[in-house]
């Protein structure tokens, strides 16, 4: 099943709000929410959902993950303007990117006590991404994430301008980056890689 709503951030045309509840129940579930003129702050409730889909236009735009459980991909459809994620609950959670032809930034910050252990990987998939999204990977707190899995699939070269990943002090974390798929990958700054650490690339 899939769930369309619009945040406008005008009552007569918003068609999701805060005392909305979407319980997906069994089966693949989608969320995909256009945010055009207001932020997703997390009142709606959303269980059962497997997959959400965010697009953001008009301005920066903002979604609030806490209390979402369960998720396994969390995509910027199509954004032309920056969208930036907080409270994110799990590493299962994959990151997605798709169909991105402006140059924006797409920054996810994860509660602390996700990234307890010592090889925290995020997963970011990657498809038509045209332009040079800066990508920027946060934790709440001091704990960090090391791995980076980059997921480049469809029939065009995908693109990073910035690759960003740090704790709350804004020190680097990344450790380790991995590349994966049958599309071509293109970064154009320089990784920035955890101190006093032997990064790793593999893209085999």
């Amino acid at each position: 099943d899939t769930v369309y709503g619009v945040l406008t951030g005008t009552a007569s045309t918003t068609t999701l709000e805060a005392f909305d509840s979407i319980d997906g129940g069994a089966g693949t579930d989608i969320v995909d929410m256009a945010l055009s003129g207001a932020d997703y702050d997390g009142d709606t409730e959303i269980s059962n959902v497997e997959t959400i889909k965010v697009k953001a236009t008009g301005a920066g735009r903002s979604f609030d993950a806490d209390g979402i459980t369960g998720l396994t991909l969390l995509q910027s459809k199509q954004s032309s303007q920056n969208l930036t994620v907080t409270n994110l609950e799990s590493l299962s959670t994959e990151l997605g990117l798709f169909k991105d032809s402006t140059a924006n930034t797409t920054s996810v910050t994860y509660k602390n006590a996700v990234l307890a252990g010592t090889a925290d990987n995020v997963t970011l998939n990657m498809e038509r991404v045209t332009a040079a999204e800066n990508v920027t990977l946060l934790s709440s707190g001091t704990n960090d994430i090391e791995t980076v899995t980059i997921n480049s699939t469809g029939t065009v070269v995908n693109n990073i301008g910035t690759l960003i990943v740090d704790d709350s002090g804004a020190a680097n974390s990344m450790t380790k980056l991995v590349i994966t798929g049958e599309a071509g990958l293109s970064i154009t700054a320089a990784l920035q890689v955890a101190a006093a650490s032997t990064p790793t690339i593999d893209a085999s």
